[in-house]
């Protein structure tokens, strides 16, 4: 894969990326998820279409800027999303101590 396609690719990822962490900020995780699968699509033809060659030292810089900016954005929505499930586990947890008290005491839902 050419230096060009590279960084496009990259813009690509970096992009959905973007906009996969507005949603995941907003509590939108049903949008986030939406566009999971065209992360995917960009990661795995990024993997699929032979070796990185970014060429000009420019190329490498605005690169690597790429992969990082990707790389934190990945970091903040597993953050957020790992507070979201802590969120839904207690939820689960409160619901089942709800259920358990229910039959205990006859009533039940």
């Amino acid at each position: 894969m050419g230096g060009a396609r590279v960084l496009a690719a990259y813009e690509a990822l970096r992009a959905v990326t973007g906009r996969m962490l507005v949603a995941a900020r907003a509590g939108d995780w049903d949008g986030m998820a939406a566009l999971e699968p065209e992360r995917d699509r960009i990661a795995r033809d990024l993997m699929m279409n032979g070796p990185v060659t970014p060429g000009h030292p420019e190329s490498v810089r605005r690169l690597a800027e790429l992969a990082s900016a990707i790389l934190s954005c990945n970091e903040e929505i597993q953050a957020l999303a790992g507070s979201r499930i802590s969120e839904l586990r207690e939820l689960l947890g409160s619901i089942g101590t709800e259920r358990r008290l229910g039959r205990a005491y006859g009533i039940e839902r």
